[in-house]
């Protein structure tokens, strides 16, 4: 078994301005780390530098078309294939769903980080479901699913998005 980690975002902005001291950790227990997320910029050298793969994985974070987001999960199952991750690492909506149904799809590891859940879910028509169903399709099968804050939580868990067993609050991480 190797030992590449897999981290899926939807920009380098909240990898780098959130998350870099995890990334470097990894890297400094061993991991090779690949980053996937799109439109890479300047920000992407810090992560060069400390010798993370880049990985090009294009999508709109905040679109909502069904074909473009089949394709993003086929991206997904195609990157987990080829790198062969000990774990999947995802952060935001779009990399917790479809990253989630590509880890469970390939039999590996996930580590969701649900860093909000957007206006989607506090809709109570069928975007709002449909929003709960595919959370519920990307977290089921997730070993961890990290929260930033108690309200999410509740939410996910009395949602019957994820089991209380599976879920872990990260404290003063969010509002």
């Amino acid at each position: 078994m190797g030992n590449n980690i897999l981290v899926l975002a939807n920009s380098i902005i909240g990898l780098h301005s959130f998350r870099k001291e995890v990334v470097k950790a990894m890297v400094d227990n061993g991991y090779v780390v690949y980053l996937a997320f799109p439109d890479k910029d300047e920000r992407a050298k810090y992560f060069e530098q400390i010798d993370c793969k880049y990985v090009d994985v294009k999508f709109d974070r905040r679109g909502m078309n069904p074909i473009k987001d089949l394709k993003l999960l086929l991206d997904y199952i195609k990157v987990i294939k080829r790198i062969k991750p000990v774990a999947v690492l995802t952060y935001t909506i779009k990399p917790n769903v479809y990253g989630g149904i590509a880890a469970a799809y390939c039999g590996v590891p996930l580590l969701a980080n649900v860093t909000g859940l957007g206006d989607a879910v506090e809709n109570k028509g069928f975007l709002g479901k449909l929003t709960v169903f595919l959370y519920k399709l990307g977290l089921r099968k997730a070993n961890t699913v990290f929260f930033q804050n108690n309200s999410n939580l509740k939410f996910c868990v009395d949602s019957g998005i994820v089991v209380q067993e599976q879920s872990c609050l990260l404290p003063g991480s969010g509002v």
